[in-house]
């Protein structure tokens, strides 16, 4: 009897565990069916009260926003490139210093910007950029993967005018980014 109700209480415990495996596959979206050109699906989940809309959707490139029925809510645009220069790296966290200090060099023409690094539950390392020069009218999110350029700038536009993005808008995404995964192509 006592070999019984061990018996069933472990394959409870087992149950309860791929249902929670399973519920928390569920809760992260496909975003688009953003699949690059066989190499790769992006995933992830959305903020709540957000979806993506594609904008272009080519081999080797994609863009769409992530977007809000509130027009007080930040919008998050997501650009993926090919770019031949990363066709050997597997990932942002490959890249070497020198090469890191490089590619900061492409966000700092324009605009005053500091650098951050955050890293997704996956082990992806994302660069932050985050103006600083005046208000924060932008942040931009970046990595590479499999030779890809993803990015994803987060802007608050309310009607025709660039309003500061918020401490409180910034942690929205990157608890969005800290969901994102790269499935490779089966």
């Amino acid at each position: 009897m006592m070999k019984k109700t061990v018996a069933i209480l472990l394959c409870l415990a087992m149950l309860l565990g791929c249902a929670a495996a399973m519920a928390e596959a569920a809760d992260k979206t496909v975003i688009g069916q953003v699949n690059m050109n066989g190499q790769f699906t992006l995933k992830c989940a959305l903020p709540e009260g957000y979806v993506l809309v594609a904008n272009e959707i080519e081999p080797n490139s994609y863009s769409g926003v992530v977007s809000s029925d509130d027009p007080e809510r930040p919008e998050m645009i997501l650009t993926i490139a090919f770019n031949e220069m990363y066709s050997n790296v597997e990932r942002l966290n490959d890249l070497s210093d020198a090469d890191m200090e490089l590619l900061k060099e492409t966000f700092t023409d324009e605009y005053q910007v500091e650098f951050s690094f955050m890293e997704t539950a996956y082990g992806t390392k994302v660069l932050v950029a985050k103006e600083i020069e005046g208000e924060v009218d932008f942040v931009d999110f970046y990595t590479v993967y499999k030779g890809y350029e993803v990015e994803i700038v987060m802007v608050n536009e309310v009607g025709d005018t660039y309003v500061p993005v918020t401490d409180e808008q910034m942690q929205l995404a990157m608890d969005f980014l800290t969901n994102m995964d790269f499935v490779p192509a089966e």
